[in-house]
């Protein structure tokens, strides 16, 4: 019961901060694809890449690697966690502070010789500012993970989407009441906004957290020694996770960029093209990926319970959670794809008022049950410290997308590249399963 009811609780709080925040997201979703339109929503989905390759330099192997040490310092009890995260933040917001000012002064090449579309270049000089925000955010959530407090975390989430959200709206409604046309660089003001509310609150709740604890430390109770040796676990575990994200996020760049170019193959105009790019990528994808905060939630907090119990030497517990993970995500999943095969076309017409985005809706619910099963697996690996194992599984998949990308969009359209999500996440869940099959088998003497 110890084990289970911090995961549990952690996980329902996390689940309905989850899917209010993507309920707020998905409403401004509609908003923003009735304000600017499909190309417009395709320009800044374009952008998205190299913000995702940015953050997962700068932050996101590093809150994972903060949530796994800052576990492992509570199970042991001999060290502070705390220390863990000034670690973090130190590596963090130097990398992500030389990542802003090089995406700033390199917008206008980034945008025409990467990004291949030179209208983007405003879109990423926006987005610079929210990159160290995020960053140290990205690490006081890992912290707070870490310690099985997701209080925090989830009322973080929750502030950055109204923040930008609000911040969009009232933009918008001031620029039409001046008789002005409000542009899609909005969307990253508003970004910007959200990040900077949600890394405040989470500075401040640390604070109060501390404090209410009677928590109390100085720089002489962490000496150079101590500082060293938390940044090389860090740099040491969260490497395998930065290449990662810089490899997927490198080939997911080159494949948003080369899926209107391989649909101009196919027969398509460049703006017809870039429409069904921003519909897929814009308004399908993000319904289908609602349902993953149901195990996106308990893939969080697996981490530092798988890491806490390996600390701990009990291979029993690691085992039953796994098993338990798998059926709770092949549950959610089956039932993810049984609504939006039924609902697809409806929700498509009703919220985007395109019919086009419902077809995709049908055609990617098929993703559902393998999609959830990786994201949970992918935690436990991450939490047994197998992070080289992941690195190696994830890139395998996208390779296995690209090739569809390349050969497939040519032949049959956008068609060939669903087909290539659905194989690169098969493959991607088949693969995580032989990885842990040692502890699927394993029975506790």
């Amino acid at each position: 019961m110890k084990f289970r009811s911090p995961l549990v609780k952690g996980t329902v709080l996390l689940t309905l901060s989850g899917i209010l925040s993507r309920l707020i997201g998905f409403f401004y979703r509609v908003f923003l694809s009735k304000a600017f339109g499909a190309e417009a929503i395709g320009l800044f989905q374009l952008t998205a890449p190299v913000w995702a390759l940015s953050f997962s330099l700068t932050a996101a192997g590093l809150q994972t690697a903060i949530s796994k040490y800052v576990a492992e310092c509570s199970c042991l009890q001999d060290r502070k966690p705390h220390h863990v995260l000034f670690a973090g933040l130190f590596l963090s917001g130097l990398i992500s502070l030389f990542c802003a000012i090089g995406i700033y002064t390199k917008s206008d090449w980034l945008a025409a010789q990467i990004l291949r579309e030179s209208r983007c270049a405003v879109l990423l000089r926006i987005l610079a500012f929210s990159l160290p925000l995020a960053s140290i955010h990205s690490c006081f959530n890992g912290y707070f993970y870490g310690r099985k407090h997701t209080k925090i975390p989830a009322a973080s989430q929750i502030l950055e989407q109204l923040a930008r959200v609000a911040t969009v709206f009232v933009l918008y409604g001031f620029y039409l009441k001046q008789g002005m046309t409000p542009g899609i660089a909005l969307t990253a003001v508003g970004s910007v906004a959200g990040e900077a509310v949600s890394c405040f609150f989470s500075l401040f709740s640390w604070y109060w957290y501390l404090k209410r604890r009677q928590i109390t430390f100085s720089l002489s109770d962490f000496p150079l020694a101590a500082f060293c040796g938390y940044t090389g676990k860090l740099v040491a575990m969260s490497t395998p996770l930065v290449l990662t994200r810089i490899v997927l996020n490198l080939l997911q760049s080159y494949e948003a960029i080369q899926i209107p170019l391989r649909l101009q193959q196919y027969g398509m105009t460049a703006t017809r093209a870039l429409e069904l790019y921003g519909i897929l990528t814009g308004m399908s994808l993000p319904l289908i990926l609602f349902p993953n905060v149901l195990t996106g939630s308990v893939s969080v907090l697996l981490l530092p319970t798988i890491s806490s119990a390996q600390a701990a030497g009990n291979r029993g517990q690691i085992t039953t959670a796994i098993r338990k993970c798998i059926l709770y995500s092949l549950f959610i999943g089956f039932a993810a794809t049984c609504f939006f095969l039924g609902s697809g076309q409806f929700l498509g017409t009703f919220l985007f008022n395109e019919p086009l985005a419902g077809t995709y809706i049908l055609a990617l619910g098929f993703l559902c049950p393998f999609l959830y099963v990786s994201t949970t697996l992918t935690s436990i690996l991450h939490g047994l410290g197998r992070t080289s194992t992941s690195f190696l599984l994830h890139v395998s998949s996208m390779v296995i997308r690209l090739l569809f990308v390349f050969y497939g969009i040519p032949l049959w359209g956008i068609q060939g590249y669903l087909w290539g999500l659905l194989a690169g996440e098969i493959y991607c869940a088949g693969a995580c399963l032989l990885a842990l099959r040692g502890f699927l088998y394993y029975n506790e003497p």
